[in-house]
């Protein structure tokens, strides 16, 4: 099943002479189970794209839609952004409870699950600890616990190894790969890194807003 395909899509941000083409003539698109590395110099749109394939962002025209998800990407889409994105006055185990609860989920269960996402990439010694507690190891996988307790469909990484060294950026992405492949998500992982790239088996690329696949 096709969870995300795109057609035509372009996204441009402002008007007039001081518009931005961000991403254009884009058609492309992800089924249960494909793993892909986006690649392409600081500036190409890779972060643009993933917004849109995310639903986090709308094309200025073309279309995008999510036909596995019943074309609501909300609650099947996992993203791991760029940088840090815990809030720091809540805990490891809150921080990843956090999206459970804001769809809905009862309190003592988003916790549970929370926990258990926690245990499932290693960390859930760390339940209690603040952000600022953490290295940066420990936070992108409490980042990708997050993910992995809301079982998504598609999962979204943006960068998440650029501020990790070598080894641990490495294990950061098996981990992300394992767990799309526990849920039998697609998964897309931008990164600028031709070492990260290789780990996945479809290479999508970026420049000046076109993609070639």
């Amino acid at each position: 099943m096709t969870v995300v395909a795109c057609q035509d899509v372009a996204r441009t941000y402002g008007r007039g002479h001081k518009a931005v083409v961000a991403v254009h003539g884009i058609s492309c698109g992800l089924g249960r189970g494909d793993h892909v590395a986006l690649t392409g110099p600081s500036g190409s749109g890779k972060t643009t794209l993933l917004h849109l394939l995310a639903g986090l962002d709308r094309p200025t025209t073309g279309t995008i839609a999510w036909p596995d998800l019943d074309d609501e990407p909300r609650g099947h889409v996992g993203v791991v952004f760029q940088g840090p994105s815990l809030l720091p006055p809540l805990d490891a185990a809150e921080n990843v409870a956090l999206p459970l609860l804001i769809a809905g989920q009862p309190a003592a269960d988003a916790r549970l699950r929370a926990l258990a996402a926690l245990d499932a990439v290693g960390v859930g010694d760390l339940a209690a600890k603040l952000p600022q507690e953490l290295s940066g190891g420990q936070a992108q996988r409490v980042a990708v616990a997050r993910v992995l307790a809301g079982s998504p469909q598609l999962i979204i990484a943006d960068e998440p190894t650029a501020q990790l060294d070598a080894p641990l950026a490495v294990r950061v992405v098996e981990l992300l790969v394992t767990v799309a492949e526990e849920l039998h998500a697609a998964l897309v992982i931008a990164t600028h890194d031709a070492r990260i790239a290789q780990l996945l088996p479809v290479h999508w690329r970026m420049r000046d807003g076109g993609l070639t696949c």
